[in-house]
C-alpha cells in the first residue's frame, strides 16, 4: 500500500476542501510514491507554509514527510500487527476500543479496506475514530482490479455510508482510471445516484481508482438501519416507480458522471 504521485497532489487539494492533517491515522504505513520536488510543488501551490522536512524524503521509503508538509503534528499508523512499524496494532474486522473514539482529524485509506474481510465493521471503526470535524479520505479499487483484494467499491456504497443520518458529509467523490502514478491524469467528480436518480454506472479498459472524501459533522449512533441503494430506495417508498434502469438512463448517468474534472 501506498501513495503515488496522484493521491499525493489530491490530499494537498482536500485541504481546500477544509481538511485538516494536525492529528492523522492512516490505515496500514503508507510507502511514498511521490518525489521530492512534487511535493515541493504541492507545498506552494495548495499551501501558504514552506516545504519542510527535505532530507527525510525516500522514495518508496513511508509517507510521514509527505503528512508533516500536509500539517500533520501527529502521524499514527494501524495495522494488524508491527511488521511495518504502525504505532498502532488494531484488526480492523474487529471494533475499536472505546479510548479510540473522536481521536484524529485525518483518517487517510491507502488502500486497506478493501484487503478487509469485515468492511462494515473497518469503515465503521473509522468513522467513530474521527473527531467531529474531521475528515476520511479514502483512495480505493472500483473496477478491473479483480483479485487484488477482497473488494472493488461502487460510489454508491460511500454515498449511503457517508450519510447526514451516520453524521457526515460527502465533500469529494471521485474517479480517476489508472495507477495514480502521473498528476496529470484526469480526476472526474462522481454524481450521487440518488440525486440523479438513476445508477451511475460505467466500464473502462484500466482499473478505476475511487476517492472519497467525508466529514463527520456530529457524533450519532451508526447504522440504525442499514445502507440501501438509492434506486431501491425509491421502489420501496413509491410503488408506482420503474423498477428497471433503461440504457437512455444509463447514458445520462454517464454523462452525469463525468461532468466535471476536479480542478487539479
Amino acid at each position: 500500500m501506498g501513495i503515488p504521485t496522484l493521491h499525493a497532489k489530491i490530499l494537498f487539494y482536500s485541504k481546500t476542501l477544509g481538511v485538516s492533517f494536525d492529528q492523522t491515522l492512516t490505515l496500514g504505513r503508507q510507502n511514498l510514491y511521490v518525489s521530492k520536488n512534487d511535493v515541493r510543488r504541492y507545498v506552494r501551490r495548495f499551501t501558504n507554509d514552506d516545504f519542510i522536512a527535505e532530507n527525510e524524503f525516500i522514495y518508496d521509503a513511508y509517507s510521514e514527510p509527505l503528512f508533516k508538509n500536509l500539517g500533520a503534528n501527529l502521524i499514527d499508523s494501524m495495522d494488524n500487527s508491527t511488521y511495518e512499524g504502525a504505532t498502532v496494532v488494531h484488526d480492523l474486522n474487529q471494533p475499536i476500543t472505546e479510548n479510540m473514539k473522536n481521536q484524529y482529524t485525518a483518517i487517510v485509506d491507502g488502500g486497506t479496506c478493501e484487503h478487509v474481510f469485515n468492511f462494515p465493521a473497518a469503515v465503521k471503526n473509522c468513522m467513530q475514530m474521527l473527531r467531529v470535524g474531521g475528515h476520511f479520505i479514502s483512495f480505493t479499487a472500483a473496477d478491473n482490479m479483480c483479485g487484488h483484494g477482497f473488494y472493488q467499491f461502487s460510489p454508491e456504497l460511500f454515498f449511503r455510508i457517508f450519510s447526514y443520518d451516520n453524521g457526515f458529509d460527502i465533500k469529494l467523490m471521485a474517479m480517476h482510471a489508472g495507477d495514480g502514478s502521473k498528476d496529470s491524469t484526469n480526476v472526474y467528480t462522481v454524481k450521487d445516484p440518488d440525486d440523479v436518480k438513476t445508477r451511475v454506472e460505467f466500464e473502462s479498459k484500466k482499473g478505476l481508482c475511487l476517492i472519497v472524501v467525508a466529514e463527520k459533522i456530529k457524533d450519532t449512533e451508526l447504522f440504525l438501519n442499514h445502507p440501501q441503494q438509492s434506486d431501491y430506495s425509491r421502489v420501496w417508498s413509491d410503488k408506482d416507480t420503474e423498477t428497471t434502469t433503461s440504457s437512455s438512463d444509463n447514458v445520462s448517468a454517464i454523462r452525469a458522471l463525468y461532468k466535471r474534472k476536479i480542478p487539479l
